[in-house]
């Protein structure tokens, strides 16, 4: 009896062996075949954003040049912003574990600043569709919905949270506004 008892225990766990096998390779191929082919095998080296909008619009390398470098730009004046609003954002939530009231006044200063992050977006991409030929710019016209829709994916994040404890994602070292948090509301829109 036992020994009939220990084979049917064998095959179970061996079959438990073999489904949880499939399920993790069934997830990995998946994942393989959704991921877009310009970016198949090089997902943890290369920078999907940046790269492919260069490759797309067929940038020569004097436009990849400007455009890196706008870029750049354009990358270092939204760190403070987006240090701004993860601050107004944890502030803003942190009144849940308090049970306080929708706090309106955070409420409004995420929308401005979020409003005020969106205009210097679409600044930055003006830019962008400048640097383009006739060419280049229909294809820029056909693609940057794409592109918006992927910088508006909310990243991970790393670090302190609120009241201190630790978040498992967040902000790199370093990220944050160059001369501390904006008081009062951000500059007013070039126009």
């Amino acid at each position: 009896m036992t020994t009939k008892r220990h084979t049917w225990v064998t095959i179970g766990i061996t079959a438990l062996v073999l489904l949880n096998i499939g399920l993790v390779a069934t997830f990995w191929l998946q994942r393989s075949a959704a991921r877009p082919p310009a970016l198949a095998g090089a997902a943890d080296t290369v920078r999907p954003g940046p790269a492919l909008l260069i490759r797309d619009l067929n940038f020569d390398s004097v436009q990849a040049q400007r455009f890196t470098a706008l870029r750049n730009e354009h990358f270092s004046a939204m760190q403070g912003y987006r240090a701004q609003m993860r601050d107004l954002k944890d502030r803003f939530y942190a009144g849940l574990r308090e049970e306080a009231p929708l706090p309106d006044s955070l409420a409004t200063a995420i929308g401005t600043l979020q409003a005020q992050m969106d205009r210097i977006t679409y600044q930055h991409f003006r830019q962008v569709r400048a640097l383009c030929t006739h060419e280049q710019k229909e294809r820029f016209d056909r693609i940057i919905g794409n592109v918006i829709r992927q910088l508006g994916r909310p990243g991970p994040r790393r670090g302190p949270g609120p009241g201190g404890e630790d978040r498992p994602f967040g902000p790199p070292p370093g990220d944050g506004p160059p001369d501390g948090p904006m008081d009062g509301p951000p500059p007013p829109d070039e126009r």
